[in-house]
């Protein structure tokens, strides 16, 4: 072979690359780096996870809406064809994806509504970044529709998966998607109660009590705080003044069990209004909406008040 000046012929391999160069023909020999991903990145396949679902059919009561998780869908990240299920310290490696949950919402209130607040998954001892459930549609009053929520999850078992409804501070609804954990949501009472009670010219008359997990119309049906719920009191209303009396929220409280004395969240009068003249003529219809603590159970005192005269009390108990 002849030797060319300035020329040099390279044999590359996979292995190794030997190199003549230069006019003393020495044999230069160059090793492969060691870098792991540049090795590999020559010949590694990506693993394409199957989605793996679930079918659920759980129900649970949250911001004024029945939440179905139909069925819940998990899907891995892609992940490099050498990467190993465990780690050094023989501990299951993370397992990050994407969840997607089918829902059916129904509307529990009479005015068209869109789910509000945030959900979270708790998966593998932690609890991981919340999502909106104003991703859902809205939904008109008492109506229905389906909806998907999506989720990003940094690890994921279906083992001891559960979907908690709500943040910290309000009342929780949980759902299991695996084989351990409770399902947690609200069960709404209803109740007839009697009595009547007369403050000056105000009578007031209870026939119902209510008690559930979201607010009223005035709260835009949120949540209840944590340890609380929301109880509301149908009643009837009269007065015996001659030309009409206005009448609000500001006509009732109410004493819970533990001593605590409340002023309605809202008071709401059966033509929609929070303030409303009443005559002699005929009793109106209201109900007194209330945030008490939960567990419910126990002795009330309603209290109808007109202004400076004194207070004429009703008392009932709810299981």
């Amino acid at each position: 072979m002849k030797r060319v000046p300035g020329v040099c012929i390279a044999v590359l391999g996979f292995a190794t690359v030997v190199a003549a160069c230069g006019s003393s023909g020495e044999k230069l020999t160059a090793t492969p780096p060691t870098d792991r991903s540049t090795v590999l990145s020559q010949s590694t396949t990506t693993t394409l996870p199957k989605p793996v679902t679930k079918t659920v059919g759980k129900t649970v009561e949250y911001g004024g809406f029945a939440m179905t998780v139909v069925e819940a869908t998990f899907t891995a990240t892609p992940t490099p064809s050498y990467a190993t299920t465990t780690t050094q310290s023989g501990k299951a490696a993370a397992n990050p994806g994407t969840l997607d949950l089918s829902m059916s919402v129904q509307n529990l209130t009479p005015e068209s509504l869109n789910p509000q607040g945030e959900y979270s998954v708790e998966t593998k001892g932690a609890s991981l970044a919340p999502g909106s459930l104003s991703d859902l549609p809205e939904v008109p009053g008492d109506g229905k529709a389906p909806g998907k929520l999506t989720l990003s999850v940094t690890d994921f078992s279906f083992d001891d998966a559960v979907i908690t409804f709500g943040a910290a501070t309000e009342h929780q609804a949980k759902v299991p998607l695996g084989n351990t954990g409770d399902l947690v949501t609200y069960e709404d009472t209803t109740q007839p109660i009697t009595g009547s009670a007369t403050s000056g010219v105000v009578t007031i008359a209870v026939s119902k009590a209510l008690t559930q997990s979201y607010g009223p119309a005035r709260s835009s049906h949120k949540q209840a705080a944590k340890g609380q719920v929301y109880l509301s009191i149908e009643a009837s209303v009269t007065t015996t003044q001659k030309y009409g009396l206005s009448f609000s929220d500001g006509n009732v409280s109410l004493t819970g069990p533990d001593g605590t004395a409340s002023v309605p969240v809202q008071a709401l009068s059966s033509n929609g209004g929070c303030c409303e003249v009443i005559t002699n003529l005929a009793p109106m219809k209201w109900t007194f909406t209330f945030a008490v603590t939960e567990p419910h159970a126990g002795k009330y005192t309603l209290f109808a008040i007109d202004g400076s005269q004194p207070k004429g009390s009703i008392a009932f108990t709810l299981p």
